[in-house]
């Protein structure tokens, strides 16, 4: 492969992460239910997970300004959050626009 295999690597961890959490919060039978639930608000799916990606990116950026004043949790895996929301945000869209 050409690309850096850090990356590679990391692809596979965001999709433990996945996998992890569709069982917590989805199940087997439904994948990404827990996204589509933003339909009860009138809201589309993928646009529901850009939200939610807008939620890490601040928390990051928080980490960076004011790193006394954030939640416990690494930067490392605020940005796997926002690259695993990144690729259902991808998928949700598609399936809206019959891709």
């Amino acid at each position: 492969m050409a690309g850096h295999p850090r990356v590679y690597e990391l692809f596979e961890e965001l999709a433990n992460i996945h996998e992890r959490k569709s069982m917590d919060y989805d199940g087997p039978d439904n994948p990404l239910a827990s996204m589509r639930g933003a339909e009860r608000f009138g809201i589309s799916p993928w646009v529901g997970v850009m939200r939610r990606i807008d939620e890490k990116w601040g928390r990051a950026v928080n980490m960076v300004t004011a790193p006394a004043a954030t939640v416990d949790e690494a930067m490392v895996d605020t940005l796997k959050d926002i690259a695993v929301y990144a690729m259902i945000a991808i998928v949700l869209k598609e399936e809206e626009e019959g891709t």
